[in-house]
């Protein structure tokens, strides 16, 4: 094997060699420019042509080399010269491991297809497949997609099936990579020119093979799906949907994906989530209503389970959404739940909140404590009971002002800034509602009226009930 490599370089060096110095890319002639004659010119081009297909690339090249120094167009065969030194270069390239050879190999194959191109005319399919060997053989992806681009030009409406593949997957490479042109709208724009390209050939004499490499395509642009907006997934989805129109688990997907990328009002999205709907609505009456009729399953598992009910059945959700509330409090305390702290904590702190809203303060209040337990460096909790402080002057006065009123501020105060000092991220905030609420505060003046000292210590009433640091203005 080695000497062959070495007698394939040899007759190698010499092609390049004699090649150059006649500057094939001028010649285009045909048998009787052979000097022993056609007859001879044609012995060789058997002889050669038959070790070709018995792979002995080795003893076919230099035969080969012989001839096409005079006999380019081998009329009628016109491009079999061509071919076969093409095919040959490939084969030296791909067995070839120094890089440099290799460009070397492949140098010489594009100079024969241009010379065929001059010889015999451009054609889309020769240039389809110069860019692949090029891009197959690493020559180099910017240079085997200005050929493809130029295969996909020439053929129109009906271009080489085979480069749509390999155009997407040097062009998505190069999106990924940011190339300069690459931008999501050039894959768009070249995505929808493949897929005319298609719908116009499925009735060609090659309809099956633009069908299987358009599969190809879509597998390439599969790695790319935030690039296509809601009108490529209604296409792409509504075979699916039909499809799969029983199946439940196949539907929640598509469903889903809908969803995401055309939004809730979208008309697919509505047929696929209410068939889903319909389909899992029983299923999911029986398996949940297990879990909450379990005395072993968790508080929180019972929670779960009136949501999905909730989401699945509109016409009782109201009533699963005030069962899950009335779980609350007991999921609070409860010592048995498998959920982890920050979703633990931020049901409570949901739960408090809705407190909040309906005005129950001090039930609220509560739930921030336990949420601080299970999230001690969160600072919404504080920033809320600071909020219903700092809102309770109507609670804690005669007419809703006045010293009652604005002492309020002071334990509110505390709380703000207990959340600045347990969590970074609320300082903003924090520091708006100190800076809104402490205008409001008692004069020192209206505390030396009643007696009490800036910096002492002062119990609030009311419902709030906590010791402060009086404050004057």
């Amino acid at each position: 094997m080695k000497r062959q490599l070495n007698n394939i370089r040899f007759f190698l060096a010499a092609a390049f060699l004699v090649m150059g110095m006649q500057d094939i890319s001028a010649q285009c002639d045909s048998w009787e420019k052979h000097p022993q004659g056609a007859e001879e010119a044609k012995k060789l081009h058997v002889l050669y042509r038959d070790k070709i297909k018995d792979k002995k690339y080795e003893e076919a090249f230099p035969l080969w080399e012989d001839l096409f120094k005079y006999v380019q167009v081998p009329l009628p065969a016109k491009k079999t010269h061509f071919q076969d030194g093409i095919d040959m270069y490939v084969q030296f390239a791909k067995a070839e491991k120094d890089k440099t050879k290799k460009k070397e190999y492949l140098d010489k194959m594009n100079a024969l297809y241009e010379q065929m191109a001059k010889c015999n005319g451009e054609d889309a399919t020769d240039l389809g497949f110069q860019a692949y060997y090029l891009y197959a053989n690493g020559y180099g992806y910017a240079e085997a997609y200005k050929i493809f681009e130029k295969s996909l030009e020439l053929g129109k409406e009906a271009p080489p099936a085979m480069i749509m593949v390999y155009m997407s997957a040097i062009a998505i490479n190069f999106n990924k990579s940011k190339v300069a042109g690459f931008d999501d709208q050039y894959l768009l724009t070249l995505y929808e020119k493949f897929k005319t390209i298609c719908e116009k050939n499925k009735s060609a004499k090659d309809a099956a093979s633009y069908a299987k490499y358009w599969l190809e395509v879509e597998k390439q642009y599969s790695q790319v799906p935030n690039i296509f907006g809601c009108e490529y997934w209604v296409a792409k989805l509504q075979p699916d949907v039909k499809k799969n129109w029983e199946n439940a688990d196949s539907l929640k997907i598509y469903a889903t994906k809908l969803s995401e990328k055309c939004g809730k009002d979208n008309e697919l999205y509505k047929e696929a989530n209410g068939q889903y709907r319909t389909l899992i609505i029983g299923v999911e009456k029986v398996r949940q209503g297990a879990i909450i009729a379990s005395d072993t399953s968790s508080i929180y598992s019972k929670i779960l389970a009136y949501r999905i009910l909730a989401d699945l059945d509109a016409d009782n959700e109201a009533d699963y959404k005030s069962k899950e509330t009335a779980l609350m409090p007991e999921f609070a305390v409860s010592a048995k739940e498998w959920v982890d702290n920050d979703t633990r904590g931020k049901d409570i702190y949901r739960y408090a909140f809705k407190l909040y809203k309906e005005g129950n303060f001090s039930g609220a209040r509560n739930y921030c404590r336990i949420t601080s337990k299970f999230l001690p460096n969160w600072g919404d909790p504080y920033i809320l009971v600071g909020t219903m402080y700092a809102s309770s002057g109507p609670r804690c006065s005669a007419n809703g002002t006045g010293f009652d009123a604005q002492i309020c501020v002071w334990p509110a105060i505390d709380e703000w800034s207990r959340a600045k000092a347990v969590d970074p991220s609320s300082a903003e905030e924090a520091n708006r509602l100190i800076g809104k609420y402490s205008v409001f505060m008692p004069t020192k003046t209206e505390l030396a009226q009643r007696g009490i000292a800036p910096g002492s210590s002062f119990t609030i009433p009311c419902w709030i009930q906590v010791t402060t640091t009086a404050r004057g203005i």
